[in-house]
């Protein structure tokens, strides 16, 4: 999956040191990254050649995180370049592939800086902590982490199917699982089950833990599980949320040349009689 980029080490606690050539810089603007020819990521020695016309020091970078012992940096302000600007989803596709994570993970850190400037409380300014990766208001105290939201995706299978489904806003004709958002006061399971009779209008049993994943293209932290049908396998679609739903026996799945993601892993799982 897109975090599994061993040998590669992600170091989040590792403290910033001075910053050097190797260490990788990222642009974003909205969801789009400035990326070189050929999908590469800026370094620190790139910076003059990806700056047009204005002066740039070192303050205006934000670390984030370290991987392999070269720093990974964020740009605060907004700059005249050249380049070529992406969609933020070419994480899926740059190589090598721990790069993707590289870049998504951040996108995710740009993304809660640039939407906490001020606070939500009082108005003020927000600061950086000094202890932890927080802001702070001076003004009222207030203080903000970056936001994780615990989601779910389920599997559910009936003996040699598996139900998969599309989204209404997917922009690929490749098939998913059932996944939603857990909701205040919900444990996991319970997000399971409301998710599935919300969605599709199936009850399930047997339900079993898979594995998990940080998935920083939406904030998530996502559970994975498998669950049994229980009972009619008559299908009630949600259409506000899903364009189609269907049952796929275990021959028809064909393998997924890509598992950057716990549904290609499951799905696939599934197809090898794995779990």
């Amino acid at each position: 999956m897109i975090q599994d980029i061993f040998p590669h080490i992600y170091d989040n606690q590792a403290k910033e040191k001075p910053i050097q050539n190797g260490d990788m810089i990222f642009f974003f603007r909205e969801n789009q990254v400035m990326l070189k020819e050929n999908q590469e990521v800026y370094c620190y020695e790139d910076i003059q050649s990806v700056i047009l016309n204005e002066s740039f020091s070192t303050e205006h970078l934000r670390y984030c995180f370290n991987i392999d012992n070269k720093q990974v940096y964020i740009v605060d302000e907004v700059f005249h370049l050249q380049g070529e600007w992406q969609r933020v989803s070419v994480f899926r596709s740059i190589r090598p592939s721990y790069l993707g994570f590289v870049l998504i993970t951040a996108y995710q850190l740009w993304l809660w800086h640039h939407n906490n400037h001020y606070c939500g409380h009082c108005g003020n300014k927000m600061d950086d902590s000094e202890k932890e990766r927080a802001k702070i208001c001076s003004n009222c105290g207030h203080i903000v982490y970056p936001t994780i939201s615990p989601a779910i995706i389920v599997a559910i299978t009936d003996k040699n199917r598996i139900l998969l489904a599309k989204n209404v806003n997917s922009h690929t004709n490749n098939h998913a699982l059932i996944a939603g958002y857990c909701e205040i006061g919900e444990t996991l399971e319970e997000t399971v089950h409301r998710e599935v009779m919300e969605e599709v209008g199936l009850k399930i049993k047997n339900l079993r833990y898979y594995k998990s994943q940080p998935w920083s293209y939406s904030g998530s932290l996502l559970m994975g599980f498998f669950a049994d049908l229980d009972g009619s396998d008559e299908i009630v679609l949600q259409k506000e949320e899903l364009s189609e739903a269907t049952w796929f026996d275990r021959s028809q799945l064909q393998k997924r040349e890509v598992l950057d993601s716990l549904t290609s892993e499951m799905i696939d799982c599934f197809r090898e009689n794995r779990f």
